[in-house]
């Protein structure tokens, strides 16, 4: 596991931070663990920190007893949907809200933990 701070439990929220420059926020629920946001300096980015943070997040969760990974992502961030696919997560649906008379999509995308 990659240094930092953590606490998690379920129903709470995990939140790692490293070295003060990225994190990860997340929530165990009923065997899911949802990634709420994952942050990585600008200044440090194209370096594969959030490929080790999402892999040190899936080491977690499944020791944390998830059976999968969650999140959302806006439908128009192409990056970030790349990333998120590079790292095994499979898009599984789309909502769509509506906010301050903008509508918005929003990409299900999920990742199976894998357990032995």
């Amino acid at each position: 596991m990659l240094p930092g701070d953590s606490v998690v439990e379920a129903g709470g929220m995990l939140s790692l931070s490293i070295l003060k420059l990225h994190f990860v926020l997340c929530r165990l629920s009923e065997g899911d663990f949802y990634l709420a946001r994952i942050a990585v300096s600008p200044k440090e980015r194209k370096r594969g920190l959030a490929g080790t943070m999402l892999a040190d997040l899936f080491d977690r969760a499944k020791a944390a007893g998830a059976t999968r990974v969650v999140l959302e992502v806006d439908k128009n961030d192409e990056a970030t949907r790349r990333l998120y696919a590079k790292h095994g997560f499979e898009e599984v649906g789309v909502r769509r809200v509506t906010h301050e008379e903008r509508a918005l999509e929003y990409i299900h995308l999920q990742r199976t933990i894998v357990t032995n």
